[in-house]
């Protein structure tokens, strides 16, 4: 499920959009990994169980594999939230590049 880079694991597909927009906001490429379709949904949950999200949460992996972020659910403003905790966790400024 891991890759090179920052990894947003989720599962509920709103989370594409907010990635998509931290990403540009910040320049940092931001690969999103829905976890339904990589395993079975039992092996879904428990990584969801393990990372501690509900099925509309999501968990921001750093590029050497640690949780830097985890929203146990989806918030009412993702993109904020996301663009928000990606330019805190990896030093990044809005708007510079």
């Amino acid at each position: 499920l891991l890759q090179a880079g920052w990894v947003l694991l989720c599962d509920d597909p709103r989370w594409a959009d907010a990635a998509a927009k931290a990403s540009a906001a910040l320049a940092i490429p931001l690969a999103v990994v829905r976890l339904g379709d990589h395993t079975d949904a039992a092996r879904a949950r428990a990584i969801r169980t393990a990372l501690g999200i509900d099925d509309t949460g999501a968990s921001l992996v750093r590029p050497d594999g640690y949780v830097a972020f985890r929203a146990a659910r989806l918030p009412s403003d993702a993109p904020v939230a996301l663009t928000a905790a990606l330019a805190q966790v990896a030093f990044a400024v809005p708007g510079v590049r």
